[in-house]
């Protein structure tokens, strides 16, 4: 009754290959580890997910880059138009510092034009014979 199951290759092959994947997480924990700082999560292996083949890995990594490309096409044109936002704010800043400096010219013009009334009204009365309140004092 103690009959020998037969060797099935396959299930060998999957063995072997579920210990050295074992080994080879156990080593790449045990290498990201060495640094002694941080140690890391363990590297974990899910055999629990889907089995591909090479040509469903191969489509696997090209609908990767499709979608990779598909995103930098995408991103393109919204960094064209942060470009075109980001001159345009670029410019209206200029364009208020432009206003600024006419406006605080203006002002400094209008200021030198007060004092030299200023003066022109202080030099008449000179003329005049001394100042407004000199000549209201003397009548």
């Amino acid at each position: 009754m103690t009959e020998e199951l037969p060797r099935i290759e396959r299930h060998e092959a999957a063995d072997r290959a579920g210990k050295a994947a074992l080994r080879a997480a156990h080593d790449l924990t045990g290498a990201l580890s060495e640094d002694g700082d941080d140690v890391p999560e363990p590297v974990v292996l899910r055999r629990g997910g889907p089995h591909r083949s090479l040509e469903g890995l191969s489509a696997l990594i090209d609908e990767a880059l499709a979608e990779n490309e598909a995103l930098a096409e995408d991103a393109t044109p919204r960094e064209d138009e942060a470009l075109r936002e980001n001159e345009a704010l670029r410019e209206n800043e200029a364009l208020r510092e432009d206003e600024a400096l006419r406006e605080n010219e203006a002002l400094r013009e209008n200021e030198a034009l007060r004092e030299n009334e200023a003066l022109r009204e202080s030099a008449a009365l000179e003329e005049n014979g001394g100042t407004a309140g000199g000549s209201v004092a003397g009548t």
